[in-house]
């Protein structure tokens, strides 16, 4: 588990600074098309849409994932990437201006033996960010917010993190630290900023080191 659980204990709805405008941080189970015309009613003037990250389900001795036959790629690919993009994009066009903020991971960058559904959705993630990137300039920005380990209730109550695991990752992170679910939330909402009005289609990591990502 990573950023999003975060997220979703805030709900759906316009949070943060004003000086971010209104920010929608998306969640919840209603089809896409009726989040967007739900919120886009009651926020005439839409700025910024934040997607949440994937959940994946431990079970045994936290070794693998229980693969339920792509639902993982489905949901966070499909439901909660191409089509909140496209829906909330769309509307932004409209109004003229805006800018979406994609939750993928760093796990794109080493794979997942433990989650392979899951690096899969969000390679996925950042091939739909790019694509509506081109469709959607140079009125819309879209980009990817790559959060690294996280330090949420979930993730803390893991048997495998507390038994070796959590220590280990600390150890390989020059940061030397796992963050709490807080210190992510700047990184992201910095994408939907005018100081990051000349980016898009991007892919920006916070993972205290631990990939490297660049050439």
């Amino acid at each position: 588990m990573e950023i999003g659980e975060s997220f979703e204990q805030t709900g759906a709805g316009k949070i943060g600074p004003e000086s971010f405008g209104d920010v929608h941080f998306g969640v919840g189970d209603l089809p896409e098309q009726e989040i967007a015309d739900a919120h886009f009613t009651t926020s005439a003037d839409e700025q910024v849409r934040i997607g949440k990250a994937g959940r994946v389900e431990m079970f045994g001795d936290g070794l693998f994932v229980r693969y339920e036959r792509g639902e993982a790629i489905r949901a966070d690919l499909f439901e909660h990437g191409v089509e909140c993009v496209h829906e909330f994009g769309a509307r932004m066009l409209e109004q003229g201006h805006g800018s979406i903020v994609n939750i993928g991971s760093t796990v794109i960058v080493r794979g997942s033996a433990r989650a392979p559904q899951y690096a899969a959705a969000k390679y996925g993630i950042l091939g739909v960010t790019k694509s509506y990137a081109h469709a959607f300039a140079p009125t819309v920005r879209v980009n990817v917010f790559a959060p690294g380990f996280i330090e949420t209730e979930s993730t803390l109550g893991r048997k495998d993190w507390q038994s070796g695991r959590g220590d280990q990752l600390r150890s390989l992170t020059p940061m030397g630290r796992i963050p709490g679910p807080a210190e992510m939330a700047g990184p992201a909402l910095f994408l939907a900023t005018d100081d990051a009005a000349h980016m898009t289609g991007g892919y920006m990591v916070a993972d205290g080191g631990y990939n490297m990502v660049g050439a």
